[in-house]
């Protein structure tokens, strides 16, 4: 439900752009350099979901409340219409699929940099049918652990 939201289409799509930045160079970026890290990274498929969260964020009118979540309802159906969207089920699916799309990308920067279960406390799941989220920042807390961009 929150991802139908500002908010949630904000901090799903920055969030996982951030973890992503940080697995493949090392470093931590804001959430807007993280975005144009994505909008340089990843298929032109998902720009427009990338722009999406970029132009809530610039409007500052993402907000975690339920008065939040209810507004987005205007973005899409008022006038003028502001949304890259028809609807904020469309942008709802794009998020979700855009940070599934990441999120394995993370898994295979993570691989290819060979670092395994041997990173130490914190990465003690197994990747495939854990909760993303966790994973991808167990990911990123191996890999800064083992010192590798």
């Amino acid at each position: 439900m929150t991802s139908l939201g500002a908010y949630g289409t904000v901090w799903v799509v920055t969030g996982v752009s951030r973890l992503h930045y940080t697995l493949a160079t090392g470093e931590i970026a804001s959430k807007t350099d993280a975005a144009l890290h994505a909008l340089e990274t990843f298929p032109e498929r998902w720009h427009r979901v990338v722009n999406e969260a970029l132009r809530l964020r610039q409007d500052d009118s993402a907000q975690p409340s339920f008065a939040g979540l209810v507004s987005c309802f205007g973005e899409h159906f008022g006038t003028p219409r502001r949304s890259l969207y028809g609807s904020p089920f469309e942008r709802r699916r794009d998020v979700l699929e855009f940070a599934g799309h990441v999120i394995v990308a993370g898994h295979r920067l993570f691989q290819a940099r060979g670092i395994d279960r041997e990173a130490g406390p914190g990465y003690e799941c197994d990747p495939v049918g854990a909760e993303p989220g966790g994973v991808m920042l167990a990911l990123t807390l191996a890999l800064l652990r083992k010192g590798r961009p």
